[in-house]
């Protein structure tokens, strides 16, 4: 993750730059999603892949892994796909299924009237 770091903190320095101030938390937000974006169009899977477990291991990151697991299945790339998901799944474990589980059947739970649909 250092490399990552390293190229962040440049892409930083850089956008400060053309600024002419510091980025804003949103601005810095945006560098980094450039940067996951270059790295996927690099095809530099790996390192992703291990950066993302080692900062998103017990929670966070659901878009970057979302994103990342497109790019990963576009490409028909199964064992790094596994790779990726099994490693949150058995980071994350039951409690983090169970708060999915529950959240998309109060999403998706079907209606009890045909008059709540109009």
């Amino acid at each position: 993750m250092p490399f990552f770091a390293s190229e962040l903190n440049a892409a930083w320095r850089k956008r400060a730059k053309e600024l002419g101030r510091d980025p804003t938390p949103e601005e810095g937000e945006v560098i980094e999603a450039e940067l996951v974006e270059a790295w996927i169009s690099a095809q530099r899977f790996d390192e992703l892949i291990t950066r993302f477990l080692s900062e998103y291991g017990r929670e966070g990151g659901n878009l970057d892994l979302i994103i990342l697991g497109h790019a990963l299945r576009q490409r028909k790339d199964a064992a790094r796909i596994h790779k990726l998901f099994r490693s949150v799944v058995n980071n994350r474990g039951d409690h983090n299924y169970l708060s999915v589980r529950r959240e998309c059947a109060r999403k998706f739970a079907p209606r009890t009237s045909r008059t709540e649909l109009a």
